[in-house]
């Protein structure tokens, strides 16, 4: 079986991204436009980034709305007529923020055109990790503190790891490349054991060093994905 070797693919536009996750779709200025829909759209933004960062900083049982009216420079009116509590604040920003994730490695990995899924595979861990480590309020809030953070959070965590499973399978098996579809299990394990691999990271040395994991994903990817298992019959 050949294996291409790890290529130096660790950086990706991302990687020099600036601004929190929530700001980089949004009107860079609404303010001049007088938008009010828009203006709306920056103060959930600025909410959004708010929680992700008082949660990674202090831990979700610790965060108090007055954490986040204060950290994105809002009214608790404010907060009020977008979120019920600091619970309903903090799913939507883990939606919104592995959403965004999500969008970024699919777009990375159509800009590519790779022919074979050993190249997409790498295409689409790089920007995922390079994504995660442009932001590590949301690296750690995301893949760390969300299994704390109440059973609304841990629900979504659960269909987020399922968006995640079926974006992964599409990749491999959209185009098949004469192969065999590897089955959905497997594409499950690949998806759990390349998360339970960048909490590590995250905890050991912190989000910004998740792109030095990036080759180490891949082997275990393509390892984990190369043909079917020969699953056990009852």
């Amino acid at each position: 079986m050949f294996v291409p070797p790890v290529s130096t693919l660790t950086t990706t536009t991302m990687a020099t991204e600036s601004q929190p996750i929530y700001f980089r779709t949004l009107d860079s200025q609404p303010w001049e436009r007088g938008d009010r829909e828009v203006t709306a759209e920056w103060q959930q933004a600025r909410m959004l980034h708010a929680i992700t960062r008082a949660v990674a900083e202090k831990g979700y049982a610790k965060v108090t709305v007055a954490d986040v009216v204060g950290l994105a420079g809002v009214s608790r009116r404010t907060f009020y007529e977008h979120y019920n509590d600091v619970e309903d604040c903090f799913v939507a920003a883990y939606e919104t923020a592995t959403r965004e994730l999500l969008a970024a490695v699919g777009d990375a990995v159509r800009a590519a055109t790779a022919p074979d899924w050993h190249e997409r595979f790498e295409v689409a861990i790089a920007a995922y990790v390079e994504g995660l480590a442009s932001d590590p309020h949301v690296a750690r809030a995301c893949l760390v503190d969300v299994q704390g953070a109440g059973p609304r959070a841990v629900e979504m965590r659960r269909l987020v790891y399922e968006r995640f499973v079926t974006q992964m399978r599409a990749l491999r098996n959209g185009r098949r490349d004469g192969r065999v579809e590897i089955p959905q299990v497997q594409v499950q394990a690949a998806v759990g054991a390349i998360g339970e691999l960048v909490q590590e990271q995250i905890f050991d040395r912190g989000a910004e060093s998740l792109p030095e994991l990036t080759p180490t994903l891949v082997r275990i990817g393509w390892a984990l994905l190369e043909s079917p298992f020969e699953l056990a019959r009852g």
